[in-house]
């Protein structure tokens, strides 16, 4: 069992990794803090880091990065340096594109340059693929993605929240994208390759991903059936999956940054203290009547219920 302040020493030892040579020294105060990740970068939780500033020297220890400064995440350096142009990708590098590789060289990927004005809309909401460039040929200097025919069959599953789930990819949306024009891997094909090399066998996303998980285990079929590639283990051929619901706003769309949704980090630069962020959210969640401070050991009791 993981009790409150194991995480502290690691969490001391990332930060020291990251930030003791770097010219940014966070203790003489720094207001926002930009982050371009980059590898296992994309693992650090940066706003739990312990941080000493000089701005809190009376502080008995170091206080997390997320409550010193503003924290907010760039993909690209272009998004981040105003004038920086990104240098594009030349060539197939990293597991992705050796994935995608892999299949191309069985038949299992074609080129398609199909727009999305042109697709019907299928099950779930989501646009569906006909496969019409299956049997086209699409020129290398066509700007074009790269697609994966999905077997036309029902994948079973059960997910520890929804329960039994049984859904045919294939019908939801038709072939899917696994590049798109830009050189892009798609979240789905990254998730199935990441959970594949990774070795993760168990999911926790958000409901909203729940129609999604069949077009991954058909993902990973396809990844795994090559006779060459070593024998995945019965307890990683497919993970447990539960897909939690989401916090929604007043219409019923759910939180996000893309749509300025107020965060907890937003919330503690504006004076809220943890007590309170959890008694709003046990307040919204109905776990309690009246909205109101809240310790953490009570709030664990009150949200195990």
């Amino acid at each position: 069992k993981l009790l409150s302040s194991d995480w502290r020493g690691p969490a001391g030892r990332i930060e020291r990794m990251i930030f003791e040579n770097s010219r940014v020294s966070l203790a003489d105060g720094v207001d926002e803090l930009v982050i371009v990740p980059e590898g296992w970068l994309w693992y650090v939780p940066f706003e739990l880091l312990p941080v000493s500033s000089a701005r809190d020297a009376a502080a008995a220890e170091p206080r997390p990065l997320g409550e010193i400064c503003r924290i907010r995440y760039c993909p690209t350096r272009s998004l981040a340096v105003l004038g920086f142009e990104a240098p594009r990708q030349t060539g197939p590098v990293g597991v992705h594109a050796a994935r995608l590789a892999d299949l191309a060289d069985r038949g299992l990927v074609y080129r398609c340059d199909c727009p999305r004005s042109s697709m019907t809309p299928g099950m779930d909401g989501e646009l569906f693929h006909q496969g019409l460039c299956r049997s086209r040929t699409i020129p290398d200097d066509t700007p074009h993605g790269l697609r994966i025919p999905m077997p036309d069959r029902d994948f079973a599953f059960t997910d520890l929240i929804a329960g039994p789930q049984v859904q045919n990819p294939f019908r939801q949306t038709g072939d899917l994208l696994a590049r798109d024009r830009h050189g892009c891997f798609t979240y789905h094909f990254s998730c199935a390759v990441d959970d594949l090399d990774q070795g993760v066998n168990l999911v926790i996303r958000g409901q909203d991903l729940l129609a999604s998980t069949g077009r991954q285990l058909a993902l990973r079929e396809l990844l795994t059936c090559e006779p060459e590639r070593p024998a995945i283990p019965a307890v990683l051929s497919v993970p447990v999956f539960c897909h939690h619901g989401l916090l929604v706003d007043e219409t019923g769309r759910k939180l996000g940054k893309r749509f300025l949704s107020s965060s907890i980090r937003k919330m503690r630069l504006d004076g809220e203290t943890p007590e309170s962020v959890l008694g709003l959210a046990a307040f919204l969640a109905g776990k309690t009547p009246h909205q109101g401070p809240l310790e953490l050991a009570l709030a664990l009791k009150i949200f195990a219920r």
